[in-house]
Parts: structure tokens; C-alpha cells; sequence
């Protein structure tokens, strides 16, 4: 009885101690399978990695100074195996971010912000430049001074050692531009420029300089266009207010007005050679590129005038304009046939003749004679009968009232003609 007793006694603890084991067991190796292999731990994975990935992420994202990676990829660690393994590599992160934006807070107050005041020697060195900082509530010179110095190593400020060298010097400097004296909130405090920073300004003015002499190379060679594109790349202070700047702004302009006298050169002469190469054309077989010739004469001395001041050509544009208004008068079909303008109050023949010798480049050579003397009527008077007769039958043809449009000479109106090359010589 006593034996049973002690039994029922241990029977609970004895569960209690199974139930602590077999997890254990799981855990080291698990149970065998049905072909006597054991069974794989199961690994917890988020997004395709397991944890020790992200972790390792996370480790080569913080080591980059990417702290919001590394937050990223160490919150992914937690989501693939839970816990609070990762609280630790999370702080850590936090505490680096947080450090490394009070360092660049820092640095951007002393060493960011604009150049106020800059003084340069003749060759463009830095003699003397400050920025501007406000004081903050319990700031002191001295304070600033750390915090200067700190910004310089790139530390926070109470990571530097107060009693070092460089907090000294910056003491040194900051008194000396702005005397030794309390601050009040809110006072501007010079800050002078660091001598690595007034290296660097006096060799970007250098190389200003250098490329200042290239542009007024290449503008003298007649480039202006790249000349200004080296000018744009100019942007000191030193350069931008020097006379070499002056003198490649001067032989740009100088380079400019020299294309532009060639260009204006160049067109006139393109507009002479088109209305020369007119003179041979056929009035009436050529009658497009005639028009064509005269419009682009005419865009280049449009042109022309437009490259110059005042008005240089405005004699050449009127007998160019006149020519090809004249040109535009008369309507030349494929076949050979003209259509052109009868004026109201005069009569037909006068604006047929008026029509032909213009197309003909010549005047009609008339004789005046009459009958009896008919024989003695020129070559055009004879043609010019024919062509009369023709083109009232080429009127009639389409569909025109012949003897009402040669009675109503008071009529403004358009008159159809055949080609006058069919009937008169070239010659007189």
C-alpha cells in the first residue's frame, strides 16, 4: 500500500520530466524516419532568406553606414525566427544612425552652409573667408570651438577631447573674427573657412583660370559656341569676376560677329547666284523652278537683313520681291497652257500681249502696217493672229463665253492662253 502510494506520488513528475526531454530530443536530432534516417530540423525563412542571411545583410548594410538597410534587413531577421535575438543588432543600428545624422547636423552647421565672405589674392588664393553661425541657447565660443573641431574630424562634439590641439586652435580663430565675448542667442558668429577648404577654392580657381584661357583660345579660333560651353563650367567666385573672364566674353562676341559677317556674306551671295541662274530659265518650261530660285533668293536675303542693322538690302529684297511677284502672276500648266490676270479697265488683247511678253523674256516687234501692205507685217504680228485665234478656241474648249469676255474690258478676271513658245521665236 505504501509502495502504491509513493507511485501515484511520482506519476505527475515523472510526465512533467517526459514532457521537458522529448522537445529536447526534436530538437537534437529528431526521430528516426520509416527508413531509419532522421527527420531534417525545419529552418524559419522570410522573403526566400532564413534569418542568418538577413543577418548578415543587415551586418555588411551597417558597416556601409546604409542604416536604414541594415534596420530593414534586421527587422527581416525577426520575421524568419522570432525572438529577441536581434534586439541587440537592432540598437546598435539605431544608435549609429542616430550618431551618424548629429555628426552630419554638425558638420553641415560649421562646414555646410554658404561662404558669406571670401577675400583672394591675385592669383587666386584664399586670403581670408568665413560662414555665418547663430548661437544657440548656453552656446559659448568655447563650446562652438569643440563643435567646430568636432565637425572637422567628423565626431559628434563630446567626442572630442576639450583640452586637445585642435579645440585650441579653433578658439584661436573663432576669437580672433569675433573677439573675445559672451554670446546671446541668436548672435551671427564668423566661422572661418578651414585651410583644407581654402586649398580646395584656391585650386578650383586655378583650374577656373586654366579653363578661362582654353575658351579664349577657342573662341579666337572661331568657335564661339564652344567657348561658351567651357564658360559654363566656370562657376568660382575669383573666375567669374576676373578680366580674362572679361576678355573671353569680348573674343566670343568678337567670334560671333565674324560668323555672322561670313553668313551674311555667304547669303547674298547664294541670293545673286539663284536670281542669275534665272536668266536662262524658260519662262514658261521652267516656270516652277523659277518661282523656287526667286522664293529661296529672297529667304536669303531675308535672312541677311535679319543677321545686320538697319536695312542693308533693302534695295536687292524690293527687285527680288518684284521678280517673283511677276513670276506668280501666271499660272503654267503641264500642257503649256497660261492662265493670267486681265486687270479691270483693260482690254483683252492688251493683256494677252502684256502676258506673252513676259513669258517670251522679250517685246513684241510690231509694224504698224495694214492692208494693203500686209506683206509687210512682222514675223510676231503674223504669230500673234494665230495665237489669238488659238486661244479663243482654247477659251471655248472650257466652257468661256469668247465674245463677252473680249467686249467687257471693264471685267477683272483671268484669261486662258496657249504657250506663246508654240507660236513666236525667240528672237526678235
Amino acid at each position: 500500500m505504501k509502495f502504491r502510494s509513493r507511485a501515484t506520488l511520482a506519476l505527475p513528475l515523472v510526465i512533467l520530466l517526459a514532457g521537458l526531454v522529448i522537445p529536447m530530443m526534436m530538437r537534437g536530432g529528431g526521430d528516426a524516419g520509416p527508413d531509419g534516417s532522421e527527420t531534417a530540423t525545419v529552418v524559419g525563412r522570410h522573403a526566400g532568406r532564413t534569418a542568418a542571411q538577413w543577418e548578415a545583410q543587415a551586418r555588411r548594410a551597417l558597416s556601409r553606414g546604409a542604416y536604414d538597410r541594415a534596420l530593414s534587413f534586421a527587422k527581416s531577421a525577426e520575421l524568419a525566427d522570432e525572438g529577441e535575438q536581434y534586439v541587440d543588432l537592432l540598437d546598435e543600428t539605431r544608435r549609429a544612425r542616430w550618431r551618424a545624422r548629429e555628426i552630419q547636423r554638425n558638420a553641415d552647421r560649421f562646414l555646410g552652409r554658404p561662404v558669406s565672405e571670401i577675400v583672394f589674392d591675385d592669383d587666386g588664393g584664399v586670403a581670408d573667408g568665413v560662414r555665418v553661425a547663430v548661437a544657440l541657447p548656453g552656446e559659448s565660443l568655447w563650446t562652438m570651438a569643440e563643435a567646430w573641431a568636432a565637425a572637422d574630424r567628423g565626431v559628434l562634439p563630446g567626442e572630442v577631447d576639450a583640452d586637445s590641439r585642435d579645440v585650441y586652435e579653433a578658439w584661436d580663430r573663432l576669437t580672433a573674427a569675433n573677439g573675445v565675448r559672451e554670446l546671446e542667442v541668436g548672435d551671427r558668429v564668423l566661422v572661418p573657412l578651414l585651410d583644407a577648404e581654402m586649398e580646395v577654392i584656391a585650386d578650383a580657381n586655378r583650374r577656373d583660370m586654366e579653363t578661362l584661357a582654353q575658351a579664349r583660345d577657342v573662341a579666337e579660333s572661331g568657335d564661339p559656341d564652344a567657348a561658351r560651353e567651357l564658360l559654363e563650367t566656370v562657376t568660382g567666385r575669383f573666375a567669374l569676376a576676373s578680366i580674362e573672364r572679361d576678355e573671353v566674353l569680348a573674343a566670343v562676341a568678337a567670334a560671333d560677329d565674324a560668323r555672322r559677317e561670313a553668313r551674311e556674306g555667304d547669303l547674298v551671295t547664294r541670293a545673286g547666284e539663284l536670281v542669275e541662274s534665272t536668266r536662262d530659265l524658260s519662262r514658261i518650261a521652267a516656270h516652277d523652278r523659277l518661282d523656287e530660285a526667286l522664293r529661296e533668293a529672297s529667304r536669303c536675303l531675308d535672312e541677311a537683313e535679319g543677321l545686320s542693322e538697319g536695312e542693308r538690302y533693302a534695295r536687292p529684297r524690293a527687285a527680288v520681291g518684284q521678280m517673283l511677284a511677276e513670276v506668280e502672276r501666271y499660272r503654267v500648266a503641264p500642257d503649256g497652257s497660261v492662265s493670267a490676270p486681265k486687270p479691270a479697265g483693260v482690254a483683252y488683247a492688251d493683256a494677252a500681249a502684256e502676258a506673252v511678253e513676259w513669258l517670251l523674256g522679250r517685246p513684241l516687234e510690231w509694224s504698224d502696217a495694214t492692208f494693203p501692205k500686209s506683206g509687210e507685217k512682222t514675223d510676231d504680228e503674223r504669230a500673234w493672229a494665230r495665237y489669238l485665234i488659238d486661244a479663243a478656241r482654247l477659251a471655248r474648249a472650257r466652257g468661256i463665253d469668247v465674245e463677252r469676255l473680249i467686249a467687257d474690258s471693264e471685267a477683272e478676271t483671268e484669261i486662258d492662253l496657249p504657250n506663246p513658245e508654240d507660236y513666236f521665236s525667240e528672237g526678235i
